[in-house]
């Protein structure tokens, strides 16, 4: 309970700083631009088969397909979407800011990257935990427990997937991670409200859809529309919950990255007043009895 309390508070100050700094707020534009390109082209690729095919078995396999690939293309642009959240949060979550000019356009240069990221992650989580369950951990790679810093590495620095695992690499082993990843389970908060809202989502839209027509003796445009309302109500749903894990999750993530960056620069300079985790994280991991 205390490590979810840990997430609930960072998330709140996460908010709660958002609400102030619009330029917070704005990097969101890109996720909710490229959310409604994937409604619009999902809607015709299955309003498509609701015309052509109907809700025959074909169909409806059809439908389904489509719906897990516009469910997915969001996620994943999500994702690439945190790219033009980060730089905005650590402008604000760094102590000193002056003088920081993250890289611009990331989203631009280097969607490709947290494409092949997102995924390829899964199976390596899969992997590596086999790994670890057979008692085979010599071949889990180093940067594994530390991948939650890619994202940040590569929005922050410009680095390419490769250059970034490298440079996670020596983050661990220089032993500059100052904290496990989970303590502050804002990941897992984020996670599943997303999912969470996926499935009512999901439920709400099948239900909209249904309560519309009669799939067995619509006509073509009633399925067309049927088809319409119900993917606007998925969409809806699913990008709330994408907008909130991927800001959320980013925020978490360049405050982590932040610090390792607090830590290695003061090894740089041979001082131990520059290693403290920013300021969000001191009130979060101060504040919570």
């Amino acid at each position: 309970m205390q490590l979810l309390k840990y997430a609930i508070s960072f998330i709140r100050a996460s908010f709660k700083l958002a609400s102030k700094k619009p330029q917070l707020r704005k990097s969101l534009l890109s996720l909710r631009a490229g959310s409604l390109v994937m409604l619009f082209a999902g809607f015709i690729s299955i309003a498509l088969v609701a015309w052509l095919i109907g809700l025959s078995p074909l169909g409806l396999i059809l439908i389904g397909v489509l719906s897990f690939l516009v469910a997915a293309g969001l996620f994943i642009w999500a994702e690439i979407s945190s790219l033009d959240i980060c730089p905005e949060a650590a402008k604000l979550f760094q102590d000193n800011a002056q003088g920081f000019s993250p890289p611009e356009k990331p989203v631009a240069n280097h969607w490709g990257d947290i494409l092949i990221l997102s995924l390829s992650t899964p199976g390596t989580i899969i992997i590596n935990n086999l790994r670890k369950l057979l008692g085979r951990t010599a071949q889990i790679p180093g940067w594994f427990d530390a991948q939650f810093l890619i994202l940040p590495i590569i929005s922050l620095e410009g680095l390419d997937l490769s250059q970034a695992v490298e440079r996670v690499n020596q983050m661990v082993e220089d032993n500059l991670l100052r904290i496990q990843p989970n303590l502050v389970r804002v990941r897992l908060v984020a996670r599943v409200v997303r999912d969470t809202l996926l499935i009512i989502g999901i439920l709400l839209g099948a239900f909209i859809a249904v309560s519309i027509t009669d799939p067995a003796t619509a006509g073509p445009w009633q399925r067309v529309l049927a088809a319409g309302a119900g993917l606007l109500s998925a969409w809806l749903f699913t990008t709330i919950g994408n907008m909130f894990g991927a800001f959320t999750r980013a925020c978490y993530l360049t405050s982590l990255y932040i610090w390792v960056r607090n830590v290695e620069r003061s090894r740089e300079g041979k001082t131990s007043d520059k290693s403290s985790p920013p300021e969000i994280l001191r009130q979060v991991l101060g504040s919570v009895k």
